[in-house]
């Protein structure tokens, strides 16, 4: 049972909270580098930008899964 839950309320906000933290990095590091040019090496902003993507890659897959199984869930409930 704890493993479901795990799987069913965890994931997901741990794939939030990821992107959420990516992202605050990465403006954070863009708004410090327009303030004072070169504060932030390119390989570390190259970095956080690589960490967005993976991020928002990982969020959209998770919330295709939740609308897909959604529109199952449904679909199975219409033919009862």
């Amino acid at each position: 049972m704890y493993i479901e839950e795990l799987l069913f309320y965890g994931l997901p906000l741990l794939a939030v909270a990821f992107f959420a933290v990516c992202l605050c990095r990465y403006l954070l590091a863009r708004r410090k580098n327009r303030r004072s040019p070169g504060s932030i090496a390119e390989t570390d902003m190259r970095g956080r930008r690589i960490l967005l993507i993976v991020a928002s890659s990982i969020l959209a897959v998770l919330l295709a899964v939740v609308i897909f199984f959604t529109i199952v869930i449904l679909t199975s409930i219409a033919y009862m």
